[in-house]
């Protein structure tokens, strides 16, 4: 079994161009409740996570008012503290599971980088609950 079994594709993602600024992802997570979303570059490929953490700690050391320090910085160019490190379509279960232990989703890229969708986490926890007896079969 490999990654793509648990894929949630791209189009069912939200995710945030890296050309926007932090205004507009902020506006884009805020309805879907996100704490950290994928960004992707003009290409689709993928270049890291942006987490309300990151956004809060760029905001208190920005030396103006919060809605305009958001609003003229790209979310390329915020310092991201965590690393959501992304992995391949093909990748076996065992790659998969070592980056759920740490990372909440899981990004999913193909041979260009291009992200092509996402793991939830709790979406292998799920699977793997159902192989232990401890969920009902699907």
């Amino acid at each position: 079994m490999n990654v793509a079994f648990f894929l949630t594709p791209k189009d069912a993602v939200v995710w945030v161009p890296s050309t926007v600024t932090l205004a507009e992802a902020l506006a884009v997570m805020q309805p879907h409740r996100h704490t950290a979303v994928p960004i992707l570059d003009p290409e689709g490929k993928y270049l890291g996570t942006l987490t309300e953490g990151d956004a809060l700690l760029y905001l208190q050391k920005a030396d103006k008012p919060w809605q305009e320090a958001a609003s003229a910085v790209r979310v390329s160019e915020i310092d991201r503290w965590m690393k959501n490190d992304p992995i391949h379509i093909h990748d076996e279960m065992e790659m998969l599971v070592a980056r759920v232990v740490v990372q909440s989703f899981v990004p999913v890229v193909d041979d260009r980088n291009v992200f092509v969708g996402m793991v939830r986490r709790k979406n292998v926890i799920e699977y793997c609950a159902r192989l232990a007896g401890i969920l009902p079969p699907q």
